[in-house]
């Protein structure tokens, strides 16, 4: 992977991937898929670009996925394990350096999560903005001193500082909202002025090379939801924190600030998108308000690239309420045979679970609770979905775990399956009765209310068949 001075013009991205998902390795640029190759039989790969556009690049070995930065000339080598994603992966060869610091951001990230929503957030205004203040002067001195001695190009020191901007000061723009969720009062809002959100002033809301780099789609989604907060709270005062943004207002005030904000077309039609699906991934909005938000959008967003997207969205919620029959979704059994999800239940009221053995702490502990949850309901077929294995690997973690073959399955396409049962939350199983009618596509195993949901479906149907619980 080297390269020597007749091959200086090249770019090369390679590497190899430990415990591989998926056969092949994709690199995206702004979320559209710009190149794949497949895994060679020792797990590695190389891509080679004669001419590159310098710029934040993502690549994927489904469902893993994380960001780099790749320039003209760069030579770069990663290993990884995906067992321990981030946390095992090393760059090395020319290009490393300016990665590592990328992936210690998005890692010292998970670490600044933890203290800023134990100690900064029940602080006042000015107070909570000092720290994030400090916690951001402390990092981009660090910056400073790895611009000098390395002398990374300015793009990469562009991208490296919007990465710390964005990490930083999203916490900022959503503080008003999570102090009062938390500690249950509103902040004073003479205090949110122009100084409290002046780091606004170096974030540019229409950077077309960053629309998929989800640090900035995540900032941009805060901003907007933490002005409509304020909106809403606003003109609602009675109302709790979770209430206001659960309120339509706060949603269609969300498409509004960000349509206001953001002209570039490729980056408002990406966090439009964005916007939408909160909204229609909401399980506990009005559904009756389903076709008028959809309309609300199309006038907020014009010709979004994305309005097809977010119009099946739309009617795959509508086909998945109760009442009515999931079509044309199979899963693969132990024997590598596909079988409709009609034909699973087999006359008997059945809950689907799904898990991905990547999330252990989920795997075991809903293996745990549907345990639990089959004592109370001998007569309810579970049956569980893995997401993320291949063949083999799942026969294999079935017989590990010794879980019943009889109910369980895997997915034959996990993005097809996705679009049509929506799969957006691991705790989210679906409920059909002994006809395969849509009890509940959207039900959570966890929520207090499950079990009452089983008990009032069980009660008005003949349930026939008992079918063993997994061990």
């Amino acid at each position: 992977m080297s390269c020597g001075n007749d091959d200086e013009v090249y770019t090369y991205f390679g590497g190899q991937i430990v415990n591989p998902k998926h056969d092949y390795v994709v690199l995206y640029k702004n979320d559209n898929a710009f190149d794949s190759v497949k895994l060679d039989a020792h797990n590695r790969f190389s891509f080679r670009f004669d001419k590159l556009e310098g710029g934040i690049y993502k690549f994927s070995n489904q469902p893993e996925h994380q960001y780099i930065i790749l320039e003209q000339g760069d030579s770069l080598l990663l290993r990884l394990n995906t067992m321990d994603f981030d946390e095992s992966l090393v760059f090395s060869g020319k290009g490393a350096k300016k990665n590592n610091i990328l992936i210690s951001q998005f890692l010292q990230d998970e670490e600044d999560k933890k203290l800023i929503k134990e100690k900064f957030f029940k602080l006042p205004p000015i107070a909570f903005k000092n720290k994030i203040d400090s916690i951001h002067d402390v990092r981009s001195n660090k910056l400073g001193i790895f611009y000098t001695n390395q002398h990374p190009s300015l793009l990469t020191q562009e991208l490296l500082e919007t990465n710390l901007d964005l990490t930083l000061y999203r916490y900022v723009e959503i503080y008003p909202y999570v102090h009062h969720k938390l500690y249950d009062e509103k902040v004073d809002e003479t205090e949110l002025t122009d100084a409290y959100y002046n780091f606004r002033d170096h974030i540019n809301f229409n950077e077309e090379k960053l629309g998929g780099f989800y640090p900035y789609q995540k900032y941009l989604k805060l901003y907007a939801s933490g002005k409509s907060y304020i909106n809403v709270s606003d003109a609602q005062p009675e109302l709790t924190a979770k209430e206001v943004v659960k309120t339509y207002p706060f949603h269609i005030n969300k498409l509004k600030y960000l349509e206001e904000a953001i002209t570039d077309k490729s980056v408002k039609d990406i966090v439009l998108r964005n916007a939408a699906y909160m909204f229609f991934l909401d399980e506990e909005r009005d559904l009756s308000l389903d076709q008028e938000y959809l309309e609300e959008f199309k006038k907020y967003a014009g010709n979004n690239q994305y309005l097809p997207e977010i119009t099946e969205i739309y009617n795959t919620i509508s086909a998945l309420q109760a009442g009515n029959k999931i079509t044309d979704v199979h899963f693969i059994n132990e024997e590598g045979n596909q079988e409709d999800i009609y034909d699973i239940t087999n006359n008997t009221l059945t809950v689907y679970y799904f898990w991905s053995l990547k999330q252990k702490n989920h795997f075991h502990n809903i293996l745990k609770r549907v345990h639990e949850l089959h004592k109370d309901f001998p007569k309810v077929n579970f049956v569980g979905v893995n997401l993320d294995l291949p063949q083999n690997e799942w026969r294999n973690t079935l017989k590990k775990f010794n879980l019943n073959t009889e109910n369980q399955y895997r997915v034959t396409d996990f993005n097809k399956t996705n679009k049509k049962l929506l799969l957006n939350k691991m705790n989210k199983v679906i409920v059909l009765d002994h006809e395969g009618i849509i009890v509940n596509a959207f039900a959570d195993i966890y929520d207090i209310d499950f079990t009452s949901l089983l008990s009032t479906t069980q009660k008005s149907k003949n349930l026939a068949h008992h079918y063993m619980p997994n061990k």
